[in-house]
């Protein structure tokens, strides 16, 4: 997933349109995804990084963390601006490749999976194959972006489900996430969620720009009441192997 403005973003770099997914990390920003994820990977691991794109969480990770970062990322143009920050790269479709002949089971702290999931066509079936590649105490952090946020679904209200380049309806989106659904996901995979964090965003401030005082109060306020997530742009999470 990525993002166009200061408002929602954390520092977005469009390159003419070449790559899609470039950052800059702030990571004084505690509250930025990024800001989350790195600091829920935390130090000195050794992690596997699926979709590391042009490599900036990958840096991060490397030069500010002391991570040692092995990676599989499917653009060969993305994976060659990473190539410096990792010790193992892997160009391919993480779907497709046969992830056991190329990294040792047990042998991660950290699988990380930032903005990775909604892109799979089988989420589930990643999840189950990266699975033996964890250590006893090893565990996956993931961010993905929540498809009941009020902004969305106040479009579905006027009859829109537009697709965009960048943002929680994502032109590269396959699949879409509630916090019930992310649950699901883990659970019923081999894993056990033991943390949750979010991304909160008003819906004025996500790429739809929406003014609440354009519905009617009642709605809002159900929307609010009924919705606990509603303002929750990404969810954070962090799972261990389930016994």
């Amino acid at each position: 997933m990525s993002w166009v403005c200061r408002s929602f973003a954390e520092g977005v770099i469009i390159l003419c349109g070449e790559l899609k997914y470039d950052f800059q990390i702030d990571l004084s920003d505690t509250h930025s995804a990024h800001g989350k994820v790195l600091r829920l990977v935390g130090w000195g691991k050794k992690v596997l990084e699926v979709g590391c794109a042009t490599g900036y969480l990958t840096r991060a990770l490397k030069e500010r963390f002391w991570c040692t970062v092995d990676a599989v990322e499917i653009d060969p143009e993305a994976a060659a601006r990473a190539r410096p920050f990792c010790a193992q790269l892997l160009v391919g479709d993480v779907e497709e490749l046969p992830l056991e002949v190329y990294f040792a089971p047990e042998s991660y702290d950290v699988i990380l999976l930032a903005d990775v999931l909604e892109h799979l066509r089988e989420p589930w079936m990643v999840l189950r194959r990266l699975r033996p590649l964890l250590r006893e105490k090893g565990y996956v952090v993931a961010s993905i972006p929540n498809i009941a946020h009020a902004a969305v679904i106040l479009e579905l209200f006027e009859g829109r489900f537009r697709y965009r380049p960048r943002g929680l309806l994502d032109e590269t989106h396959l699949r879409f996430f509630t916090r019930e659904g992310v649950e699901e996901l883990f659970a019923g995979n081999g894993y056990l969620i033991t943390y949750w964090d979010r991304v909160a965003l008003p819906p004025a401030l996500t790429e739809f720009g929406t003014d609440l005082s354009r519905f009617p109060e009642e709605v809002i306020r159900f929307l609010y009441k009924k919705n606990r997530d509603a303002d929750t742009y990404q969810f954070i999470v962090k799972a261990v192997r389930a016994e």
